[in-house]
Order: structure tokens, then sequence, then C-alpha cells
């Protein structure tokens, strides 16, 4: 069974601090704000490893969605997370794509 206790809230806002949730929703807003802010460099290293614009812009799009969705605990780097999110987010829709190729 998955242990969901890092993503209770811990302490309760009354009590003056920031709850565990607040703590993640946090590092999901700043990560997003990297992503707006390091735009054009991550686009560039996307479409050098993938080969494809539209995939690139797409996959950056899709990752700052996901940023939004999920909890995220203190990151160390920043540029290195948002570009694996939004480089599992293209294999995501490549294999995705390479479904419809065999029916």
């Amino acid at each position: 069974m998955l242990d969901m206790s890092p993503w209770l809230c811990l302490e309760s806002p009354e009590a003056g601090g920031h709850t565990d949730r607040e703590a993640h929703e946090d590092a999901g807003s700043a990560l997003r704000e990297f992503l707006v802010a390091n735009y054009g460099r991550l686009h560039r290293r996307l479409l050098r490893h993938l080969g494809d614009a539209d995939l690139a812009s797409d996959s950056l799009h899709d990752a700052w969605l996901r940023l939004g969705e999920t909890p995220v605990a203190s990151v160390q780097n920043p540029e290195a997370y948002v570009y694996r999110v939004a480089c599992n987010v293209a294999m995501d829709r490549m294999r995705g794509n390479r479904a419809w190729q065999y029916a």
C-alpha cells in the first residue's frame, strides 16, 4: 500500500504555520514560475533533444500543467526537474502516438 503520510497536513493552519500541503503547493508554483521565466532556454534544449519544435512546445505546456497538479517537495535543481518532467511528457506523447501506427 502507498504511504501517503508525507502528503498529509501535519500542522494546522490555525497555529500560524504553513501545512506540508501548502509548502508543496508553493514548490509547484515556484517550479511553474521557473518554467515561464526560462521558457526559451528550456524550449531550445528540448528541441535539440526531441528534434520537433511543436512537440517541445506542447511538452512544456503539459509540464506546466503537471507542475500545478502534483504536490512537489523542495527541488535542488529546478531546471533539471522541469526539463525531466517535460521529457517524460514528450515520451508519453510519443508512446501514445505509436499505438495508432499499428491499428
